[in-house]
């Protein structure tokens, strides 16, 4: 496959320091032309697929975080006052 130069010089440019360019031109004949399967591999970033969820499955995962360490909060609290309750009436 015959290199195109601008694409070269693109992929160089977001590529991490110390490729050469030779190993560029070498992956782009690869991956015929693909910048992204490139530049995953001179990363060395996994290729996996990018789950893609809803704004709303996303807001409710936080809300289900925010709750989650609300009660762990309240959960530490009522131990110490626990604590603290024996601590009195054992004296």
């Amino acid at each position: 496959m015959a290199t195109n130069e601008n694409d070269i010089e693109a992929i160089l440019q977001q590529a991490p320091e110390g490729i050469d360019r030779a190993d560029v031109v070498r992956l782009y004949e690869k991956y015929e032309g693909k910048s992204l399967d490139i530049l995953t591999e001179l990363w060395n970033l996994p290729n996996d697929p990018v789950k893609n969820t809803s704004c709303d499955e996303r807001k409710w995962n936080e809300i289900r975080d925010i709750c989650d360490y609300m009660n762990e909060e309240y959960d530490r609290l009522m131990q110490k006052a626990r604590r603290q309750h024996h601590n009195i009436t054992s004296i």
